[in-house]
């Protein structure tokens, strides 16, 4: 009992953590940036291997005009909107009022620090099933290699 005793606090401090949220967290209203909008960070997942490093970001739902992937100063920049779509007519995906609705809407901002070594001349960006795939593959390292000398 004392175990669970010491673990119990813990457990619920790792729960009680923001980070720990809904995956989306908005941040309130986008200054400057449309009227009210809020401001929302979609999740990311972010891997690296040898030869690249490939970020992942959930975007159901926004069109790929409406996505925004840019590199500057070190930083990979990923922006975009999600605006509500009006839809009219009955049934399965006409109109009716809200019974819940938790994807959020507005403008959407995430930033990352890259790595000296990504090759930011050979960054690619796709887009399908609701998630954007960022590719940044990495520079070649410098491997060594024997040199001939040559007799003159």
């Amino acid at each position: 009992m004392t175990h669970l005793a010491l673990f119990n606090p813990s457990f619920r401090r790792l729960f009680a953590d923001p980070f720990f949220d809904l995956p989306v967290r908005t941040t309130g209203s986008a200054s400057g940036r449309g009227s009210g909008a809020s401001l929302w960070t979609p999740p990311v997942d972010v891997r690296e291997s040898d030869t690249e490093v490939v970020v992942e970001a959930e975007l159901p739902g926004i069109a790929r005009e409406d996505i925004s992937v840019r590199y500057h100063d070190g930083r990979l920049i990923l922006e975009g909107q999600r605006e509500e779509v009006q839809e009219t007519g009955d049934g399965e995906n006409g109109s009716g009022s809200w019974v819940r609705r938790e994807r959020v809407l507005g403008r959407f901002h995430r930033s990352f620090d890259l790595p000296e070594s990504v090759d930011t001349s050979a960054i690619r960006a796709e887009s399908r099933d609701g998630v954007l795939r960022v590719v940044l593959p990495k520079l070649e390292k410098a491997q060594p290699r024997q040199i001939d000398v040559s007799v003159n």
